[in-house]
């Protein structure tokens, strides 16, 4: 299991964009990763991205775990 400090470095020193693609191919590894998405959740909503974009990328991002 990752460490959460490890993933807060890792939400800090990356973009939101790419925190996002990671996290997609993180979805396809049998590995426990809910922290992840959570850690990733809460940033990704005190991110200054605008409304209509960020409900699309959470959709997208819950259809995917949804597969």
């Amino acid at each position: 299991m990752v460490s959460s400090q490890l993933i807060h470095y890792w939400v800090a020193t990356t973009s939101l964009l790419s925190r996002l693609t990671i996290a997609e191919s993180l979805l396809h590894l049998k590995t426990p990763i809910n922290k992840l998405l959570v850690v990733l959740q809460v940033r990704f909503q005190q991110s200054n991205v605008p409304n209509q974009q960020r409900q699309m990328i959470l959709k997208f991002r819950l259809l995917r775990l949804n597969e």
